[in-house]
């Protein structure tokens, strides 16, 4: 059948039934209905606040447990130092405090310096309270903040994870070292504001 023919069809519908159906641009979708369509809600509006440490003593033992866990296969003259090391650096803050920019983010953990970087994973670099620097890097996708971590010993990735309903958040963190055995891994819960 021809274009002329599939034009005189239309015409002749037309005519007979009294309406057209609505024109559609090449690749656009024929809506289902007439439901409005409703947007997601802002993640960064949802994550920006200040969140406190919910987890209680059972997080702060399990903290403990990975570090126990991921040096017991050491010997017994660095076993000692990578533990203290480990526990002086992966502490449980008792706030977080998440900022946005446009294209910044920025989590300030108790009183510490903020870590701001780009949003879009470009590196940065932030100075830890005793004097350490770290090369950061932090993304946001979909309800979660990555950090990254990167020294000269080793790397951490803190990953906070906003509930749906937008009041609580986890951070799970994993630390890994080629100077340890396995990687140490745990989780705190925080509730915001």
């Amino acid at each position: 059948m021809s274009y002329a023919r599939h034009g005189l069809a239309i015409t002749i519908f037309t005519v007979v039934v009294g309406f057209t159906l609505p024109a559609f641009a090449q690749g656009d979708e024929v809506p289902a209905d007439k439901t409005p369509v409703v947007q997601a809600p802002d993640v960064k509006a949802e994550f920006q606040g200040k969140f406190v440490y919910a987890g209680g003593q059972k997080q702060r033992d399990k903290l403990v447990e990975a570090i126990e866990a991921a040096t017991d296969d050491m010997n017994f003259v660095t076993r000692p130092i990578a533990r203290s090391r480990l526990k002086d650096t992966n502490i449980v803050f008792q706030s977080l405090v998440v900022a946005f920019t446009a294209d910044t983010v920025s989590v300030k953990r108790d009183s510490q310096t903020p870590i701001a970087t780009p949003i879009s994973g470009a590196k940065g670099t932030w100075t830890s309270p005793d004097d350490e620097t770290y090369t950061v890097t932090q993304t946001l996708k979909d309800r979660k903040i990555v950090q990254t971590f990167v020294a000269g010993d080793g790397r951490k990735v803190a990953t906070y994870t906003l509930s749906k309903d937008g009041k609580s958040l986890t951070l799970s963190i994993s630390v890994s070292s080629p100077k340890l055995p396995q990687k140490v891994t745990y989780a705190l819960s925080y509730r915001k504001s």
